[in-house]
């Protein structure tokens, strides 16, 4: 009994000199972090990041590149922690998931993204489209379309960020059939969609107008109607 007790303390005291070096290495610049994560022994590295990643007392950033860092190097294993920062009740740490899970499993990662796109939070919400497409996910274009007009996506009557990356999201998706879409967007009064939209239009049909935005912009209002 003394044996084992003596055995697991000094595991404890073993896994924090751990810790602390992790918690050095994620100061350190993308690149160079994760290079030096990788020259550690599985095992401790993963055992110290998981415990960063949960540690409450541990600042924001720590916690995020953490399980940012874990899902890069160690996808399969990263899985139970990148899905709980997704369930958790901090944005940041949702965040974190958000990003993370892309890099540890694509298939996931596109059924957290769906359903983050409803998140509560402007920076996840944003994540989860990113996150959309660059996996290049055309079967979440319906629910972009209807993402790009909730109430959640407005304040005071104003278009939020996120609605831009949406149409980014959609111009790279959509098939022919969708300009009248896309000519909404144009009619829109948030101007930092017009670019997007464009995009879309030229990519469904093959076409494309000359001039700067605001006379591309007029000049499919006229094409399309």
């Amino acid at each position: 009994m003394f044996s084992t007790l003596l055995l697991v303390s000094n595991l404890a005291l073993a896994a924090v000199p751990q810790q602390h070096q992790v918690k050095n290495i994620l100061n350190e610049k993308p690149t160079a972090r994760l290079s030096s994560l990788k020259s550690m022994p599985q095992s401790q590295r993963v055992e110290a990041l998981t415990a960063l990643a949960k540690n409450k007392q541990a600042s924001i950033r720590t916690r995020w590149r953490a399980i940012t860092s874990l899902a890069m190097i160690d996808k399969k294993r990263s899985i139970p922690v990148v899905e709980g920062a997704l369930s958790s009740g901090h944005w940041y740490l949702r965040n974190a998931g958000m990003v993370a899970i892309v890099h540890a499993d694509r298939e996931r990662a596109k059924q957290w993204a769906m359903h983050l796109l409803k998140d509560p939070a402007l920076v996840v919400r944003t994540a989860a489209v990113q996150a959309l497409k660059k996996l290049n996910a055309v079967e979440s274009k319906e629910s972009l379309w209807q993402e790009l007009y909730s109430a959640k996506n407005f304040k005071k009557g104003k278009s939020l960020w996120v609605r831009r990356h949406i149409v980014e999201a959609l111009s790279r998706f959509e098939n022919p059939g969708s300009e009248k879409r896309f000519l909404k967007v144009l009619r829109d009064q948030d101007e930092s969609l017009y670019p997007a939209a464009i995009q879309g239009l030229e990519r469904v049909t093959g076409k494309s107008m000359q001039g700067s935005t605001d006379h591309q912009r007029l000049a499919w209002m006229k094409a399309i109607r």
